[in-house]
């Protein structure tokens, strides 16, 4: 989940970094304070690589999920947090990789998820879930946001 924590440390050291390479481009400056900003900045370059890299595996929270639109997606994989978040390892269609999501807790969202999961189960199909990234004000609608992929008529004998 990127939220505030992460974006905000990051533009200031961007800004910093910014700020340093001013300093070491600046013809006015002694060749010692030249090199300690050169220093200074491959640190902070050093440390906003960690810290992208570190954000990567970290679950996205799904209502800010601008770069995807999808009617319908698979759920591979789940697990609820009680009364703390829902995660959801979602296959998007059109993409190879699943993605890593995270939504606030429901507990009706979490039943329903847990029902239609065995559900999907039982009929050996697989969980879908309906219209994911539509942005959602309050609480959630108690549409039906979960259930099994309907299953396929069998062919016809001649």
């Amino acid at each position: 989940m990127i939220t505030w924590v992460h974006i905000f440390p990051t533009t200031v050291i961007v800004l910093l970094v910014c700020a340093l390479n001013i300093m070491i481009w600046r013809d006015r400056l002694s060749g010692r304070t030249r090199l300690t900003a050169a220093t200074v900045s491959g640190v902070f370059f050093l440390l906003i690589f960690i810290g992208f890299q570190s954000m990567m595996g970290l679950p996205k929270l799904i209502s800010t999920e601008w770069l995807v639109s999808a009617d319908e997606v698979t759920v591979v994989s789940y697990k609820i947090h009680e009364k703390k978040t829902i995660f959801l390892w979602l296959s998007i269609p059109g993409k190879i990789e699943p993605r890593n999501y995270q939504m606030p807790y429901d507990a009706q969202i979490a039943k329903q998820l847990r029902r239609q999961s065995h559900q999907a189960n039982r009929t050996k199909s697989k969980l879908k879930m309906k219209n994911p990234f539509e942005r959602r004000e309050g609480t959630l609608n108690q549409e039906k946001m979960f259930y099994p992929e309907p299953q396929k008529p069998n062919p016809t004998k001649r």
